[in-house]
C-alpha cells in the first residue's frame, strides 16, 4: 500500500462534513421533543439491520469517570476513541486519553487489512499490530445483539441541525450477568 493511497483514504474520510458535524451531536447539544410516537424496540430493529448492512460508518466511543473531578472540563471523559471503518477490515482511528495533566495523549492508526500504519510525524507502516482487539471493540456490530434483544427501558426523540434522533438508555445489568448477553460482557 503507497503512501500516496493513504494519504487519499485519510482525506476522503476527513471530508466527510455532514457525518463529521453529527460528532457534535450529544444530549446537551440537541433540543428535546415530547411529541413523538416512535416504538424504541421498532426502531432499535430497524437501526440493527440499517447497521448490519452498513458497508462503512464512523463512530465515537467515550468512557467516562464520574468519580474524577480533574475529568469535569471534559464531561468526565476519560478515554475517547473515533473510528472510521469500512467493511470487512479497513480502520481509522483516533483514541485520546486525558489524565489528571491538562494535556492527553493521542494515538492515531489504520488498519488496512493485514498493513498496519501509526501516525507519528507523518504516516509510517509498522510490522506490528498492537490493535486488533482495541479495533475489534471499536466495531459497533458488537453491539447489535443489544439491539435486536434487548428493550430500552426508555426512550427520549431529540433534534440536531434540522434532524431528528432518537435516545435509547438501556439497563444491560439482568442481561450480561450470566443472561444472554453474556458474552458481550467480555468485550465492553
Amino acid at each position: 500500500m503507497d503512501r500516496e493511497f493513504i494519504e487519499a483514504l485519510l482525506a476522503k474520510w476527513r471530508q466527510a462534513n455532514a457525518i463529521g458535524e453529527l460528532q457534535g451531536l450529544s444530549l446537551n447539544t440537541a433540543v428535546r421533543q415530547t411529541d413523538d410516537a416512535l416504538i424504541p424496540q421498532d426502531v432499535a430493529q430497524r437501526c440493527a439491520v440499517a447497521t448490519d448492512r452498513a458497508r462503512s460508518y464512523r463512530s465515537k466511543v467515550v468512557i467516562r469517570d464520574r468519580t474524577d473531578d480533574t475529568l469535569k472540563a471534559q464531561d468526565y471523559v476519560g478515554l475517547e476513541w473515533r473510528l472510521d471503518f469500512q467493511k470487512p477490515d479497513r480502520f481509522y482511528v483516533t483514541q485520546t486519553n486525558w489524565s489528571a495533566d491538562p494535556d492527553s495523549l493521542w494515538d492515531e492508526w489504520m488498519t488496512l487489512g493485514n498493513e498496519n500504519h501509526l501516525h507519528m510525524f507523518g504516516w509510517m507502516r509498522v510490522a506490528e499490530n498492537n490493535w486488533d482487539e482495541t479495533n475489534d471493540f471499536l466495531r459497533i456490530d458488537r453491539c447489535l445483539q443489544v439491539l435486536r434483544e434487548v428493550s430500552p427501558i426508555a426512550s427520549e426523540r431529540y433534534d440536531y441541525n434540522g434532524d431528528s434522533f432518537l435516545y435509547l438508555d438501556y439497563s444491560l445489568a439482568d442481561y450480561v450477568e450470566g443472561g444472554s448477553l453474556a458474552p458481550l460482557s467480555e468485550s465492553l
